[in-house]
């Protein structure tokens, strides 16, 4: 995994986190990740060269494909998690349990709801041409810029 470099984190926290061993629908992610097509398919074809995951059809429908963790992608996602868990463990050994309490009770009523309050910060000025774009379902777990720059929306 190291081998993949700093792209990794993105990849790692945006796309594989969300795949299953028995497959993910393709159209459905970027839902599910909070980013574009463009970077749900930047990130499945790093993942799909490096075998973590696969694209295949959808078995169950007649048309669309699905993307699924091979056995190594598997390995990768349970250490996303680990590490993921160890990252937050130090936070509460270094700042101490109140101190990260605290921090996460603040944080929190901003994530909560449906729509969360944080996505009202979102919303675009109604004469803009984001106010024509489905607005988001989630956002990203890692901030990321595609090669082309821009934003992970697309824009």
């Amino acid at each position: 995994m190291a081998a993949l470099g700093e792209p990794a984190r993105s990849m790692f926290a945006n796309v594989l986190r969300v795949l299953r061993a028995d497959g993910t629908r393709l159209r459905g992610l970027p839902a599910l990740t909070g980013t574009s097509k463009e970077a749900v398919s930047w990130a499945l074809g790093i993942l799909t060269r490096n075998e973590l995951a696969a694209e295949e059809p959808d078995p169950a429908a007649s048309r669309g494909q699905v993307a699924r963790l091979t056995p190594r992608g598997l390995d990768a996602q349970r250490v996303y998690h680990e590490l993921a868990g160890a990252i937050e463990q130090r936070w509460h050994e270094r700042f101490t349990d109140s101190v990260t309490g605290a921090l996460r009770a603040s944080l929190e009523p901003l994530a909560a709801g449906d729509p969360p309050p944080l996505f009202a910060g979102l919303q675009p000025y109604p004469d803009n041409w984001r106010a024509s774009v489905r607005s988001p379902v989630t956002l990203p777990h890692f901030p990321m810029v595609l090669h082309r720059g821009g934003y992970p929306d697309g824009s």
